[in-house]
């Protein structure tokens, strides 16, 4: 039987059949990595955080509506300490569940090295002490999007570690160090809401008492009733132990 010019021979079917199925297995994968609800996850647990792009969290409307600080995760394809740090995060085990569970507390951002160089203003962000350009490092910013230089890798040995050094302080090699690292930012960041909010109270009091003379002096006069209190329960505490050793005290 002659065959039909339509059916491509048996070499090409065969190619063809293997692209096929090769884009039917990426294609889920890809599609998952880079839909808009997932952001760009550069391999960092793309099922389980769901990382934003630099073009949301620079939005204006996404920064005024923020309430969580900001977490920066640069890399670079190819590179053998972030194909390190992306094979420890992505292990299982506590340290990547602890990351899991941390990353609730962070808006979580996956950076191309390539991406940052080309804008200049986001290369000399998220390149702070601008020595050395090298890969993974991280960083964390406030939620609308200022820069917490101070908040750098300590690791688990310490600061003084030589393996990271002063000049590598944004650098984290595997999934302890980012565990301790973002443990200490939202430490950090905590620590800035709880001190905010003392400082909003104690601007209320003082309008309130500004505009209310009369409840400043309430409460000074309720401050020295306090001490009055305090100092007559001393002095009969010491009348009672005079009297205890046989002597008259007369306050």
């Amino acid at each position: 039987m002659a065959r039909s010019s339509l059916v491509p021979p048996a070499p090409l079917r065969r190619v063809l059949w293997a692209v096929a199925l090769a884009a039917a297995i990426l294609a889920p994968a890809a599609a998952a990595d880079a839909s808009p609800a997932n952001g760009r996850s550069m391999g960092y647990l793309p099922k389980s955080i769901p990382w934003r792009t630099l073009k949301e969290v620079r939005d204006a409307g996404f920064l005024a509506a923020n309430e969580r600080p900001i977490m920066y995760l640069v890399s670079r394809e190819g590179c053998p300490a972030c194909m390190k740090l992306k094979s420890s995060v992505n292990a299982g085990g506590d340290h990547t569940e602890s990351i899991k569970e941390l990353a609730d507390e962070f808006v979580m951002v996956a950076v191309s090295e390539t991406e940052m160089d080309a804008d200049e203003e986001i290369k000399k962000a998220l390149n702070p002490n601008g020595k050395h350009g090298y890969v993974p490092r991280v960083l964390f910013a406030s939620g609308d999007n200022v820069m917490a230089k101070k908040v750098t890798n300590r690791n688990t040995r310490g600061a003084a570690d030589p393996k990271i050094g002063n000049d590598f302080r944004y650098f984290y090699p595997d999934a302890e160090s980012l565990v301790v690292g973002m443990t200490s930012a939202n430490t950090h960041f905590e620590d800035i809401k709880i001190k905010g909010t003392k400082r909003a109270n104690k601007a209320k009091r003082i309008e309130e008492e500004r505009k209310n003379p009369t409840k400043k002096k309430q409460t000074k006069h309720k401050k020295g009733e306090g001490g009055m209190q305090g100092l007559e329960g001393l002095m009969e505490g010491i009348k009672a132990q005079a009297k205890a050793q046989g002597a008259n005290i007369d306050l």
